[in-house]
C-alpha cells in the first residue's frame, strides 16, 4: 500500500490539475450529500415540535360548485374553522395557516414574495 501511495503522489505531482478537479469533485459530492441529508432530515426524519404529532390533522372545505381538483382542496376561512373548534370535542388546538403575497421595498425595485402567516393558540 505504500507504494500505490508513493506513486498517486508521483502522478499527482506531475498533473496538479487532475488533483484539484479530483478534490472539487470530492468537495461538491460531500457538500452536495449533505445539504440532500439535512433537507431530509427536516422533512422526513426529524419528529415535528408538537405535543402528539401522530394527531394532528388538516382540514379543506369543498365546493361542489367548483370542478376538478380545486373543488376538493379549499383553504377553510377563519370564520368556519372557528366555529368548528366551537361544535367540536375532539379539537383539542386549532392553528391556521393563511397565505398571501407581500412586497417587499428597500433595494432597487421592489419584489413580491409569497408569506404564511400562522396563528396557533388562542384563536
Amino acid at each position: 500500500m505504500l507504494k500505490d501511495l508513493r506513486f498517486a503522489l508521483r502522478s499527482y505531482r506531475k498533473s496538479p490539475g487532475f488533483l484539484v478537479v479530483a478534490i472539487l469533485a470530492l468537495a461538491l459530492g460531500i457538500g452536495a450529500n449533505s445539504a440532500m441529508f439535512s433537507a431530509l432530515d427536516a422533512m422526513l426524519l426529524r419528529q415535528l415540535p408538537y405535543r402528539n404529532p401522530d394527531r394532528l390533522v388538516m382540514i379543506w372545505e369543498s365546493n361542489p360548485l367548483v370542478g376538478g381538483f380545486l373543488a376538493q382542496r379549499l383553504p377553510a376561512c377563519l370564520k368556519d374553522a372557528l366555529e368548528w373548534k366551537r361544535q367540536s370535542r375532539l379539537i383539542a388546538d386549532l392553528g391556521i395557516l393563511q397565505e398571501s403575497r407581500v412586497n417587499i421595498t428597500g433595494g432597487d425595485k421592489p419584489e413580491q414574495v409569497e408569506s404564511v402567516t400562522a396563528r396557533i393558540r388562542g384563536i
